[in-house]
């Protein structure tokens, strides 16, 4: 996959799950508003933000999100799992983490997640994980809220980015270039 089509799909995901709020009424317009606190709308009636499971609305939005879910996957890149086959003795899910995307390509493996805790407990858990495997860490380095780092063994090695996220949670990205 090239790098335009990768990022073409990365820049389209936000865009498919958004469709997909909007038409179960979690858009951020004031009737959306409206309807996920349940108060009235302008025409006075009551709204509840439910969608009926039965809708054309939900339907086709779960449709657009299911047919952007099987594009992205056959190039590749998947959206809050892993495929199976995946790395994840070498790239595993840190705990209680949550996957946010994962790629595989003929040169890499890529693994995206939100994770609790701070960046250095993030990043000693890897440190400590890649250990294992006999892998050194060169120096972290830190450019705004970014801390950037690479793990070199024998097979391989993993460049890691972690980025702070919400309170007392952390962004963590992997990439395992095999040799």
């Amino acid at each position: 996959m090239n790098t335009f089509t990768r990022n073409l799909l990365v820049c389209l995901a936000p865009l498919a799950i958004g469709l997909f709020c909007i038409s179960c009424g979690g858009s951020d317009s004031a009737d959306g508003a409206a309807e996920a606190t349940g108060s009235s709308t302008a025409s006075g009636e009551a709204a509840t933000g439910e969608v009926e499971s039965g809708s054309d609305a939900s339907a086709e939005s779960a449709s657009v999100v299911e047919a952007f879910r099987k594009m992205a996957a056959s190039e590749g890149i998947y959206i809050g799992e892993v495929p199976e086959g995946f790395p994840l003795d070498i790239l595993p899910l840190y705990p209680d983490g949550e996957i946010d995307k994962s790629s595989v390509t003929e040169k890499d493996f890529s693994l995206l997640q939100v994770v609790p805790g701070d960046k250095d407990t993030v990043f000693a858990w890897y440190e400590k994980h890649f250990g294992k495997f006999g892998w050194s860490a060169n120096d972290p380095i830190t450019v705004m809220d970014r801390t950037m780092v690479g793990f070199q063994g024998k097979g391989g090695k993993v460049d890691m980015t972690l980025m702070d996220r919400e309170e007392g949670k952390t962004f963590v990205a992997l990439v395992l270039s095999p040799r």
